[in-house]
């Protein structure tokens, strides 16, 4: 994995319109996925992990044109995690104020299928992002991105993930919590 800054990935071009009034320990995180989206121009993004629409909000504004598609659990499959909204009632991607599908279910049990972006930022252990990771490599997607890449468990998941996979290249941004992956 390569490490690049923060500041070596702004552009300031790119991060024109990137919604940044949102919560503000993730300000560079999110500013980091606006440049992404905005450079590569997926048509289509899954988000793992909408919780309260924050991240899918992001999404939607840096690529108006593309489908995003966004997955959680359903509430009443809440008690699998501790994180999910419906636990203080809210609704999930009740922040989003931008069209977008949502998805429920379980990422263990979910149908993939091909997306050209995955922004995976669901339960943060080893083994949902671990097998979230080789879902998108499996449906050879062209970017994929992590939130919360900092937690050595999903740090783990992500380089155990790509241990033989030389299909992309992958680098952590220094100074976020983001790690991305392009495909060669």
């Amino acid at each position: 994995m390569k490490q690049i800054d923060y500041q070596d990935i702004y552009d300031s071009e790119l991060a024109k319109g990137c919604i940044t009034h949102t919560h503000l320990p993730f300000l560079k995180d999110y500013i980091t996925l606006h440049i992404l989206l905005k450079k590569y121009q997926p048509l289509s993004v899954l988000e793992i992990g909408t919780h309260v629409g924050e991240g899918t909000n992001i999404i939607c504004n840096a690529v108006p044109g593309a489908k995003v598609y966004s997955l959680d659990l359903p509430p009443t499959e809440a008690y699998k995690t501790l994180q999910h909204p419906s636990l203080k009632n809210i609704l999930v991607g009740a922040f989003c104020l931008k069209p977008y599908t949502q998805l429920f279910g379980d990422s263990f049990e979910f149908p993939y299928q091909y997306y050209e972006a995955w922004f995976i930022d669901g339960e943060h252990d080893y083994y949902h992002p671990r097998h979230e990771t080789i879902e998108a490599i499996k449906s050879k997607a062209k970017l994929i991105i992590w939130h919360d890449a900092d937690i050595i468990e999903v740090n783990n998941a992500i380089t155990d993930s790509f241990e033989w996979n030389k299909d992309y290249h992958l680098y952590r941004v220094t100074g976020t919590r983001i790690t991305y992956a392009i495909k060669l």
